[in-house]
């Protein structure tokens, strides 16, 4: 059943994603959540949910997704503006409805509700879309993003609102700024949301 909102509780950090990936070869990328015990670095998944696992419509997902060789894109107010943009048009045309999200400078935090398809059909067409708006925008070619994406499916109403209030708070533990009101690429409709219902 989809998860019914309310007031919004302390911050905690969720618990470990549901797809961790492959072990690294030689991209040299790193998943924002915490390493395994024994150290061992992990590339993005499949752009598919682990086995036995399937996306469902009126659910809700959090992902992580990096930029083509952990570039830090985004550091661009321009390729920002150019996801933001793309985030909003994708809740436009009906696929998901963003709840929060974070640009950092090399990757992206996005968690929605899915309204059509599939998690991968709506992440894909983000990143396409997306890609598609910064090489206009900056007047170049070439790939933007890095393929697959790490994903996990919030089953709880708790789940929902500790992943928005932890994501948004990437920036702060990140070290780039001291309060994420210093931060400008990040928005948390869910919170609102929330907010505005407990009035």
């Amino acid at each position: 059943m989809p998860i019914a909102l309310s007031a919004a509780p302390g911050l905690h950090p969720p618990a470990t994603p549901l797809n961790v990936g492959k072990p690294l070869r030689k991209c040299g990328l790193l998943s924002d959540f915490k390493m395994p015990p024994n150290k061992t670095r992990w590339a993005m998944s499949s752009p598919r949910l682990i086995k036995g696992r399937r996306s469902e419509i009126g659910h809700y997902y959090s992902i992580t997704t990096c930029t083509a060789g952990r570039s830090r894109l985004f550091a661009d107010p321009i390729a920002a503006q150019c996801v933001i943009a793309e985030l909003k048009a994708t809740g436009e045309v009906g696929v998901a409805t963003t709840f929060a999200w974070v640009a950092m400078p090399d990757h992206l935090h996005w968690l929605f509700r899915l309204e059509r398809s599939s998690i991968s059909n709506a992440v894909q067409r983000m990143k396409c879309a997306s890609a598609n708006r910064i090489n206009a925008a900056r007047q170049r070619h070439g790939s933007v993003w890095q393929a697959g994406f790490y994903g996990r499916r919030i089953r709880t109403e708790e789940d929902l609102k500790r992943y928005m209030r932890y994501m948004i708070e990437n920036p702060v533990r990140a070290g780039i700024v001291a309060r994420i009101d210093e931060y400008p690429l990040w928005g948390c409709d869910g919170l609102r949301r929330w907010a505005s219902r407990s009035v």
